[in-house]
C-alpha cells in the first residue's frame, strides 16, 4: 500500500472497513454484526433472523436517551432520529454502497441468507484493538517470531548436512531436558508467562477465525473471474473446457489453496483433535487462568476452527458444482446472451448517466386476474318451438 493521497482517498472511498467507520450509523452497524456473526463465530444466518435480532436491537437502543455528553460535546443518537426499519438497514448494509453485509441463496433454500464481509470484521477487529490494555506480551511474540525465523532458514535449504545438524541440536536439547527433569528439576513457566502465552493464544485463535471469511471471500473472487472467461469465450467448446479445467487447478494449487488444504490437513485428523482438547481443557483449569476468566467459547476454539474450515470446504464444493453447471453447452450459450444484453444495458445507462430521461421512461401492466364468479353466469333456458 503506497501512503500517498491519492492512493488513500481511493480507498477510502472503496474499502468497506474504512466506508463503515465513516458510516453515520456505524455503532449500531458494528454493534449488530459483532453480536450476530463475530462474537458467536456465526458464518451466516437467515435474512428473517437477522431483521428479528436487530428489530430487538433497534428497540433497546431507542429506549436510551436521544443525546450523551462527552467531553463537552453533544452525539446524537442517529439511530433514534431516522425511524427506519431493521428490514431497511439490512437492505441499505447489503447494497453495493456499503457492503457490510453479503446476502446470498444457499444450495436449495429459498430463504436468503446473510453473512458479515471481511471488511466489515477488519474494522471490527481494529475497533477491538483500541481496548486500553496494560499488558503487552513482548516475549511471547519474540519466541513465536524466532521460531517461525528457525523454520525459514532451516526448512528452505535442501541441503541434508545442515538439516540434520539442525535435528542433532534440537535432540541434544530435548536430551539435557529430559536428563533435568529425571534429576526432579522440573521447570514449569511463572505466573507471568502464563499469561502472557494464554493471551497470546487467544488473539492468534480469535484471528485465525476472523481469517477464514476472507478465504472464502479469496475463493469467491477466483470463481467470479472464472465465470467471467466463460461468459466472455468465443472460441471452441473444447479449448473452454480445457482453459476452464486449466483455472480449477490453478484455483486449487493457488498459495490461498495450498495454505487451507495445510491447515485442514494439519486440523481434521480426530487424534488432533483430541489432543487440542485435552490441552485445552488443562490450560484452561490452571488457576492463572481461571482468574483471567476467559470466554466461555474459548474451551471449543478448536471445534470452531473446523466449523468455519468445514463451511469453507462447502463453499469451495458448491462452487465447483456451480461452476459445471455453469459451462453446460445449454447454460453456456444462455449466459452469453445474457453477458450481451447487460452490456447492451450497460452502454446504453452509460450514455445517458448525464443526460437522463425525463418523465415515464416505460411501464408495465399491473397483474390482475379475471374472476369470473359461477353465481354471476346467466342459467340456461329451454328452447321454445
Amino acid at each position: 500500500m503506497r501512503f500517498e493521497v491519492d492512493e488513500l482517498e481511493n480507498r477510502r472511498r472503496r474499502n468497506t472497513a474504512w466506508r463503515l467507520l465513516r458510516y453515520q450509523h456505524a455503532p449500531l452497524a458494528v454493534a449488530f454484526l459483532h453480536r450476530c456473526f463475530v462474537a458467536s463465530n456465526t458464518r451466516s444466518l437467515a435474512e428473517a433472523d437477522g431483521v428479528d435480532l436487530l428489530d430487538d436491537l433497534l428497540f433497546a437502543t431507542r429506549q436510551t436517551p436521544s443525546a450523551d455528553m462527552v467531553a463537552g460535546d453533544t452525539i446524537t443518537n442517529d439511530t433514534e432520529a431516522t425511524g427506519k426499519s431493521a428490514k431497511d438497514y439490512i437492505n441499505d448494509w447489503a447494497s453495493d454502497a456499503r457492503g457490510f453485509i453479503r446476502r446470498f441463496y444457499g444450495t436449495g433454500d429459498d430463504e436468503p441468507q446473510i453473512a458479515v464481509t471481511p471488511g466489515a470484521e477488519r474494522a471490527i477487529a481494529w475497533l477491538a484493538s483500541l481496548d486500553e490494555t496494560g499488558f503487552v506480551g513482548t516475549e511471547s511474540r519474540l519466541l513465536l517470531a524466532i521460531e517461525l525465523l528457525r523454520q525459514l532458514d532451516v526448512q528452505t535449504d535442501p541441503n541434508a548436512d545442515t538439516r540434520l545438524a539442525d535435528l542433532y541440536k534440537r535432540r541434544a536439547d530435548i536430551d539435557a531436558e529430559i536428563a533435568q527433569v529425571q534429576r526432579g528439576e522440573v521447570p514449569v513457566l511463572d505466573d507471568r508467562a502464563v499469561f502472557e502465552r494464554f493471551h497470546q493464544f487467544t488473539e492468534l485463535g480469535r484471528d485465525l477465525l476472523a481469517d477464514f471469511r476472507q478465504v472464502e471471500e479469496n475463493f469467491r473472487s477466483l470463481d467470479r473471474s472464472v465465470r467471467e472467461r466463460v461468459a466472455q469465450w468465443e472460441g471452441s467448446k473444447g479449448a473452454l473446457l480445457s482453459a476452464i479445467f486449466g483455472e480449477r487447478d490453478l484455483i486449487t494449487a493457488s498459495d490461498q489453496g495450498a495454505s487451507f488444504r495445510a491447515f485442514w490437513d494439519l486440523l481434521s485428523p480426530i487424534e488432533h483433535q483430541d489432543e487440542l482438547t485435552e490441552r485445552l481443557s488443562r490450560v484452561l483449569s490452571h488457576p492463572v487462568v481461571i482468574d483471567i476468566a476467559p470466554d466461555r467459547r474459548m474451551r471449543h476454539l478448536h471445534h470452531d476452527w473446523f466449523d468455519a474450515g468445514d463451511h469453507t470446504q462447502r463453499m469451495v464444493a458448491s462452487l465447483s458444482a456451480q461452476l459445471r453447471r455453469f459451462i453446460d453447452e445449454t447454460a453456456w450459450l444462455e449466459n452469453r446472451r445474457i453477458i450481451e444484453i447487460v452490456r447492451s444495458i450497460e452502454h446504453h445507462a452509460i450514455e445517458l448517466r448525464h443526460d437522463p430521461p425525463r418523465g415515464n421512461v416505460m411501464s408495465v401492466a399491473k397483474p390482475s386476474a379475471e374472476i369470473s364468479l359461477p353465481m354471476e353466469r346467466r342459467l340456461a333456458s329451454a328452447p321454445t318451438d
